[in-house]
């Protein structure tokens, strides 16, 4: 099997947002954005769930070694043959294992600013490194590092429930304090109104700086980056969902519907398509 039909088979499915995000991603950096997107896709579900720590450390060790030997894994053989040489950073890749192998071990944040630190480690390693192949040496990449870990931020609330029953907690303390809320509160099927208010206040304060950091960049380097943006623009629709009924996360996995997904990816880059006359390329007449 060639190597991007095998990212294609395991990514572009009904439901992963990405099936509906990457038809509007630039041609010339599709394939790429597909074959990133399965390696991290990969590394990051080494480390998703995980009961027994070792098995996962020795996969992450694994991946690191991967990366830099350029092993003949097939997500890995075709992001080699999409994009530039020397585009993908190996050090990103580094500090995205490492904050990897960090989650590992159940951390416990006091502040909000720790977690946030911790999301922009993994969520913002993996926009980093998309904005660097879409574009080298891109001067946005810290804002749209911001899009990507607001992302992991949304997923983690929306899987609090079922790291709770996994004794794994990550909501900040002070944020606890604010509503009177543990880990137990996360343990049955019933949500208190604190618990409620808890998820809804960590998700607006997620999305605000995701917006705030969308709002930074101009009409055209929106356009240029505007996968990771639509990318952004479904994260906000789940983070609505979640915060729609929050007491759905603690017996669910909540998952935004196809259709909803690609009318909101469509609506996202038709929107940013109107704000900068640009000569159209494959898949920008979208009207």
């Amino acid at each position: 099997m060639e190597p991007l039909t095998w990212c294609r088979e395991h990514l572009l499915h009904r439901g992963q947002p990405l099936t509906v995000s990457l038809p509007y991603a630039p041609e010339k950096c599709r394939n790429a954005i597909l074959a990133l997107r399965s390696v991290i896709s990969e590394i990051m579900a080494a480390a998703d769930g995980v009961e027994d720590i070792e098995p996962a450390l020795a996969k992450l060790s694994w991946w690191r070694r991967a990366i830099h030997e350029s092993a003949a894994h097939p997500a890995l053989r075709a992001l080699t043959a999409a994009e530039e040489p020397g585009t993908s950073d190996p050090q990103l890749f580094n500090g995205l294992i490492d904050a990897l192998e960090y989650s590992l071990e159940c951390p416990r944040f006091e502040q909000r600013d720790e977690a946030w630190s911790h999301f922009m480690a993994v969520g913002g390693t993996a926009a980093r490194l998309e904005a660097q192949l879409v574009e080298p040496g891109t001067p946005l990449a810290d804002e749209l590092a911001v899009l990507g870990a607001v992302g992991w931020q949304i997923r983690r609330i929306r899987d609090l429930g079922r790291d709770a029953r996994a004794n794994r907690w990550t909501v900040p303390l002070d944020l606890q304090a604010e509503f009177q809320v543990s880990r137990n509160d996360a343990l049955g099927n019933a949500a208190r109104p604190g618990f409620k208010g808890l998820v809804r206040q960590w998700l607006a304060e997620g999305l605000r700086r995701g917006q705030e950091a969308r709002d930074r960049l101009m009409p055209r380097s929106a356009w240029q980056h505007r996968h990771l943006l639509i990318q952004f623009a479904l994260d906000r629709r789940l983070a609505l969902m979640i915060a729609r009924r929050p007491e759905r996360i603690l017996s669910e996995r909540l998952l935004p519907g196809h259709f909803g997904n690609a009318w909101t990816a469509w609506r996202c880059a038709r929107q940013l398509r109107r704000r900068v006359p640009l000569k159209s390329d494959s898949h920008t007449d979208i009207e």
